[in-house]
């Protein structure tokens, strides 16, 4: 277990206006515009519920949680800037706080005083262009490691640490242990609510069910769908089961299809970091043992070593997990060694 404390340097930090871009994209009357307004009303619930000193973020290199990060980085911004604060809010309603209810969803009357999923304020904040960084809050995050990941995403970690200001703590063993062990730690205590980039539309996302029949697990976004019951439906707020570490798990993203990702992503107003595998013909990232180049991006090229476009150009996002298996007939298209074959298990 390690914790990455905050960097010192802030001309690493995320640039602002990229983060001030997310409010104009919300306002955009597209499916992108409507999933980054509802997203933003989300994380801003979280945030009036138990204030940013309570919540935490699972991040580990992926897409879907390197979006969630930049959402959240970029309410954060928003929030500093009109003077509103990083919560809690005190007259919100604290039964789903208290762990009385799960919420059926979000409305109108759910959201922050200032957010609302339906309607942002008719202005949006336009960023002073002389400033080009600021020094953002310190965000709590938890990653809990697969077996043997890769060392790119383990890099892209480490940028993402000091672009986001991000105080992270590693940790490993099942997910309820995991998760109990980051609770455990000196960053990790008080923590009452955790973000996570889990997605309806991922082919492990809708059903529950369909989880307890994979032999493996590598994703945070697989391994955090363990904490509630096989047969739930998964919610914008949802309380961990018993027996699981008294958490709130907070889905902003869970109504974002596969191509949105890579729209926010790749969107020319915010420029996203992300993992490079990414555009070397991986679609989802897991351990190295059950992580291959996706066979639907393949070029097959007579007489030459086959190449893979990049994870942005897969249209069908049913094959998102196409590259994801137990390696057997993937390793030689996918040009990844079978781990059990070089390391002796």
């Amino acid at each position: 277990m390690s914790v990455d404390a905050s960097p010192s340097n802030s001309n690493t930090y995320i640039d602002p206006i990229s983060l001030d871009a997310v409010y104009d994209l919300a306002q955009d009357p597209s499916p992108l515009g409507d999933m980054i307004r509802e997203a933003i009303g989300v994380i801003d619930r979280g945030l009036d519920i138990h204030g940013l000193d309570k919540l935490s973020i699972s991040f580990n290199g992926g897409k879907d949680c390197t979006v969630l990060l930049h959402l959240l980085s970029a309410v954060l911004r928003r929030r500093d800037v009109e003077g509103i604060g990083y919560g809690p809010v005190c007259q919100v309603d604290k039964v789903i706080a208290d762990g009385a209810a799960v919420s059926p969803g979000l409305s109108n009357a759910t959201l922050s005083p200032s957010i609302s999923t339906t309607k942002l304020p008719s202005t949006s904040y336009t960023p002073t262009p002389t400033i080009t960084t600021t020094t953002p809050p310190p965000i709590r995050s938890v990653y809990v490691l697969c077996p043997s990941p890769f060392p790119d995403v383990e890099d892209f970690v480490e940028s993402s640490i000091k672009a986001y200001n991000l105080r992270l703590v590693r940790v490993s063993g099942s997910m309820r242990l995991a998760l109990q062990a980051y609770l455990d730690t000196q960053d990790g205590q008080g923590v009452e609510a955790v973000l996570v980039g889990t997605r309806r539309n991922d082919p492990h996302g809708e059903s529950l069910r369909e989880l307890f029949k994979n032999s493996v697990l590598a994703t945070i976004s697989e391994m955090a769908l363990l904490i509630v019951s096989p047969l739930a439906k998964l919610d914008f707020l949802q309380h961990c089961d018993p027996g699981w570490p008294n958490l709130l798990r907070v889905h902003p993203i869970i109504n974002w299809s596969y191509v949105q990702v890579w729209q926010y992503l790749r969107h020319p107003r915010l420029k996203v970091p992300y993992c490079h595998l990414y555009d070397d013909g991986y679609t989802s990232l897991g351990s190295t043992y059950n992580t291959f180049k996706n066979p639907a991006l393949q070029i097959s090229s007579t007489g030459s070593p086959p190449t893979w476009k990049p994870a942005y150009a897969l249209e069908d996002g049913s094959l998102e997990r196409a590259g994801r298996g137990n390696g057997v007939g993937l390793e030689k298209r996918s040009g990844v060694e079978d781990p059990a074959a070089t390391n002796g298990t």
